[in-house]
C-alpha cells in the first residue's frame, strides 16, 4: 500500500488527528482533515476517518462509504502506527455509522453530551469490546470478525 501518511511527530503533540480516506479521485487518498477539537460534524458519511487518539487507533466507517475504503480502512491503520512509530499493539477499534457507541475515550473527544442528545454522532458506531471480552487480541480484520458486529484488534505485527 503505498500512501503518504503525515506523521504525527511533525503535528501538535498531544493532541487528537482525524483524517479522511477516501477514493473520490478514483485514487485511494489519507488527508489529514483536523489537529484537536474534534467534533461530529467532521465525520464525513461518504468515507472512512481515521481517529488517532493518541493511545488508540479508531475507524469510522461512514455508511456511504464504498467497498475500497471499507476494505482499505484496517490496513490504512496498521500502516499509520507503523510510519508513526506507534506501539503494534495499540488498539484499533472500528465503528460504523448508524450503530451505537459505548467507548469513553470517543466519547471524550467528540463530546459525550452530543451522544445523548441524539446528533448525528449518536448514529455513527458499533460497540467495542476489550480483547478480554473477545477471547484475546484479534490477529486481523476479516469478514468473520465483521459479522460478529465487534471489531477491535491489538495489531500484533
Amino acid at each position: 500500500m503505498a500512501h503518504i501518511l503525515i506523521p504525527a511527530a511533525k503535528q501538535q503533540h498531544g493532541q487528537p488527528r482525524l483524517y479522511q480516506i477516501s477514493n473520490e479521485s478514483g485514487a485511494l487518498q489519507f488527508t489529514q482533515k483536523q489537529v484537536g477539537n474534534l467534533t461530529h460534524s467532521m465525520l464525513i458519511s461518504d468515507d472512512v476517518m481515521l481517529v488517532d487518539a493518541l493511545g488508540e487507533i479508531f475507524l469510522w466507517v461512514g455508511s456511504g462509504a464504498n467497498y475500497v475504503e471499507r476494505r482499505s480502512a484496517f490496513g490504512f491503520g496498521i500502516q499509520y502506527l507503523r510510519e508513526n512509530d506507534k506501539p503494534t499493539k495499540t488498539p484499533i477499534h472500528t465503528f460504523k455509522e448508524g450503530l451505537p457507541i459505548n467507548n469513553e475515550i470517543w466519547a471524550q473527544l467528540f463530546g459525550e453530551a452530543a451522544l445523548e442528545q441524539g446528533s448525528p454522532a449518536s448514529k455513527n458506531t458499533k460497540n467495542t469490546k476489550s480483547n478480554e471480552e473477545l477471547g484475546g487480541p484479534l490477529p486481523n480484520s476479516s469478514p468473520s470478525n465483521a459479522a460478529s458486529g465487534t471489531e477491535r484488534a491489538a495489531c500484533n505485527v
